[in-house]
C-alpha cells in the first residue's frame, strides 16, 4: 500500500475519522448512546435504573410514556506526530412511544457511515524512462466527503413474562463524493545526479455515490429474574445498490448502478448482565462486525472494511435515590472494551475507557446521560504507530403522556 498522510482539516464541517476507518465508505457509527457508552460501549445495556437501551429495541418494553431523545457527541484524535483533530456533532434523534400492551414503536434517524478527510500522497512515485521516453513521478490527492445515513423504524414486544424482542429496519441513503487529483512531474538531473521534479499536468476526476438499501436488526433477551438477563443483537445487510456518476477533466460519463452484497451478518452481540451486593450490576459482552462485502473499487482506497472482534466489560449501580418529584435517580458506570481490528493481514488494537452517569428526573420520565470516554489504537498502520482519542457523549430524554399506556404488572 502507497504511503498516505492523513490531513483532516479542522473545521466543524469535518468529521472525526481514525486511520482504521480510512476504507469502505468511512468511519462507521456502532453504539450511540451516552448511557451504554459509559458502561464499556454496550449494544445492549445502558446504566439507566431501567437499563434501556435504544440499541436494542427488547430493553425498551418498559417504556410507558411517548419519549423523544437527541443524543450528540464532542470528540477529538490525536497521533504520535502531535497531529489533532476535533469535532461536535449530533448522533440521533429517536421518538418511541407505547402501543398497546407491552409494544413500543420507535422511530429515529442517524449516521451510518461518515468520510470527511483529504488524503494525500506523502511521497512521489517514479516510473523509470527508457530508449522511447523520459522518466516521469506522479503523486495522488483524494478529497472524500459525505457518507450514508439511516431512518429506523423499529417494534419491540414482551412475548412472556420473561422474553422480550425487537425489530428494526434502518433505510440506508445518502451520498459520498470523491475528488482525485493526479499530478505528473517530469525529471531532470543536475550534476550532482540529483533528481529536480517539475510539475508537467495533472488531471481530475470526480465520482459521487448515492446508496439505496436497508439493513434489519433483531434483537431479544430473556429475563432470568429482575436483576439478571442474557441479550443477543443480530443485524443483516440486504442487497444494496449504489448509483455511481463519474467525471474526468469535466466530462462526465453515464451514471451506472451497481447492486452488490448479498445478504450477509452485518454485526453479531451477545451479553449478560447480572446484580450483586444488591447495588451493583456488571455487564459483559461479546461484538463482531462483519466486514463489508461489495465491490472495492467503490469503497475508499479501495479496500473493505474491517472485520472486529471486541470484548466489553462494566459495572454500574444507583448512587443516588432521590426523595423528590423533581429528582428521582442517579447512577454511575465505569466501563472499559478491547477490540481486535484485522484489515489487510494486519491486525490493530484498540483499547478504551468509560465512565458515564444518568440522571432521572421528573418521575422517572426523563433523562440525562452524560458519558466520557478515553482510547488507543495500536499500530493503526505502520506509519503511525498509535492513535488517541476522547470522547464526550451527552444524551437528553423527555417523556410525556402521548400515547401513554399503563403497564400491567407481570
Amino acid at each position: 500500500m502507497k504511503k498516505f498522510s492523513i490531513l483532516f482539516l479542522l473545521v466543524t464541517l469535518f468529521g472525526q475519522i481514525a486511520i482504521t476507518d480510512i476504507n469502505g465508505y468511512g468511519k462507521e457509527y456502532k453504539s450511540l448512546d451516552p448511557a451504554a457508552i459509559s458502561i464499556g460501549e454496550s449494544w445492549l445495556y445502558s446504566n439507566r435504573y431501567n437499563k434501556s437501551t435504544f440499541n436494542a429495541l427488547s430493553s425498551l418494553i418498559s417504556l410507558d410514556m411517548t419519549s423523544i431523545s437527541m443524543f450528540s457527541s464532542f470528540g477529538k484524535i490525536s497521533t504520535n506526530n502531535e497531529f489533532q483533530q476535533s469535532k461536535q456533532s449530533i448522533d440521533l434523534f429517536n421518538f418511541s412511544f407505547p402501543f398497546k400492551k407491552n409494544n413500543v414503536i420507535s422511530i429515529g434517524v442517524s449516521p451510518l457511515t461518515e468520510s470527511d478527510f483529504i488524503i494525500i500522497d506523502n511521497d512521489l512515485s517514479v516510473v523509470p524512462g527508457n530508449e522511447f521516453s523520459e522518466p516521469i513521478a506522479y503523486s495522488n490527492k483524494y478529497d472524500i466527503i459525505g457518507g450514508v445515513s439511516q431512518l429506523q423504524i423499529g417494534f419491540s414486544s414482551k412475548i412472556h413474562d420473561q422474553y422480550s424482542f425487537g425489530i428494526k429496519w434502518n433505510k440506508l441513503f445518502g451520498n459520498q463524493f470523491s475528488y482525485h487529483t493526479n499530478y505528473i512531474y517530469s525529471i531532470s538531473y543536475n550534476i550532482l545526479g540529483e533528481g529536480i521534479y517539475n510539475l508537467s499536468d495533472s488531471s481530475f476526476s470526480y465520482t459521487a455515490n448515492k446508496f439505496n438499501g436497508s439493513i434489519i436488526d433483531l434483537d431479544g433477551r430473556k429475563q432470568f429474574n429482575k436483576n439478571s438477563s442474557v441479550s443477543f443483537l443480530l443485524s443483516l445487510s440486504l442487497p444494496i445498490s449504489i448509483l455511481t456518476t463519474q467525471s474526468i477533466n469535466s466530462v462526465q460519463s453515464d451514471s451506472q448502478i451497481f447492486n452488490f452484497y448479498n445478504m450477509h451478518l452485518k454485526r453479531f452481540a451477545l451479553g449478560y448482565t447480572n446484580m450483586f451486593n444488591n447495588k451493583t450490576s456488571y455487564i459483559i459482552e461479546w461484538h463482531y462486525i462483519n466486514s463489508n462485502k461489495g465491490n472495492q473499487e467503490l469503497m475508499i482506497l479501495n479496500q473493505n472494511s474491517p472485520t472486529v472482534h471486541s470484548l466489553h466489560c462494566g459495572f454500574f449501580g444507583q448512587i443516588i435515590n432521590f426523595q423528590s418529584s423533581l429528582m428521582n435517580s442517579a447512577s454511575l458506570g465505569i466501563g472499559m472494551n478491547v477490540k481486535r481490528i484485522e484489515l489487510n493481514d494486519i491486525n490493530s488494537y484498540d483499547f478504551s475507557m468509560s465512565l458515564g452517569t444518568s440522571i432521572n428526573y421528573a418521575n422517572n420520565s426523563n433523562f440525562v446521560d452524560l458519558s466520557f470516554q478515553i482510547g488507543n489504537i495500536f499500530n493503526p498502520n505502520k506509519f503511525v504507530d498509535s492513535q488517541y482519542y476522547t470522547k464526550i457523549n451527552l444524551g437528553i430524554t423527555a417523556g410525556d403522556l402521548w400515547f401513554s399506556t399503563k403497564r400491567r404488572e407481570n
